[in-house]
């Protein structure tokens, strides 16, 4: 939780080895009114600058979040104000919703609602804008090392060749051809990052 952010914990982001660069910081909204209105003890600017000692501390973290849009009584300016967020957080992906009501959560009470096409539209703009993000963030892989947990070994689409699947320090998925029939589950290997897709990484064992 973003309240709970030590200064110990940001520093041990740059002072532990074992410490995987890679942080999940639900901000929910970039909008202060509507953090208030979440009951979510933080506010933006307190947000905002977690994110940046993060950075300083451990420059190649990669943060992700959670993110709900049209909660009620959300104004496009709120909105807007989350875009801004994500931009200036620079999140490699964010888990993001839709805002609907849960029976007996105080936010049911809660008016104005949203309209459904109002939320659906906010959706799509956010979502198009963190995969604008997301592309830059694994572009920005190809041609480094990355040190890979290898978790299994599956199916290419389409072409049926076999791969390893595992993660890099920041989480990512990196995908791996299977050159050998050497299992290399549960193993870190070391790879060099040659291509970006959409959602994960390719990459070649190093010798």
């Amino acid at each position: 939780h973003p309240k709970d952010i030590a200064p110990e914990v940001i520093r041990a982001f740059g002072d532990l080895p074992v410490l995987c660069p890679h942080l999940h910081l639900p901000v929910q909204s970039g909008s202060d009114r509507v953090l208030k209105a979440m009951g979510r003890k933080y506010d933006r600017d307190s947000y905002l600058r977690t994110v940046d000692s993060l950075r300083r501390a451990c420059p190649d973290i990669s943060l992700t979040t959670d993110i709900i849009v049209g909660f009620p009584g959300e104004t496009e300016e709120d909105f807007l104000q989350t875009m801004d967020l994500i931009r200036r957080a620079g999140f490699e992906s964010s888990f993001s919703f839709k805002y609907c009501d849960r029976p007996g959560v105080r936010a049911c009470r809660m008016q104005p609602k949203v309209e459904e096409e109002i939320k659906s539209e906010r959706l799509a703009r956010l979502q198009k804008s963190q995969e604008e993000l997301s592309r830059q963030a694994l572009n920005a892989r190809v041609g480094g090392r990355e040190t890979v947990l290898v978790e299994t070994r599956n199916e290419r689409p389409r072409t049926g060749e076999m791969q390893w699947r595992g993660r890099d320090g920041g989480n990512r998925v990196v995908n791996i051809p299977a050159e050998s029939t050497r299992d290399l589950t549960g193993e870190e290997v070391e790879v060099k990052i040659i291509q970006a897709k959409k959602h994960s990484l390719i990459g070649e064992v190093l010798p």
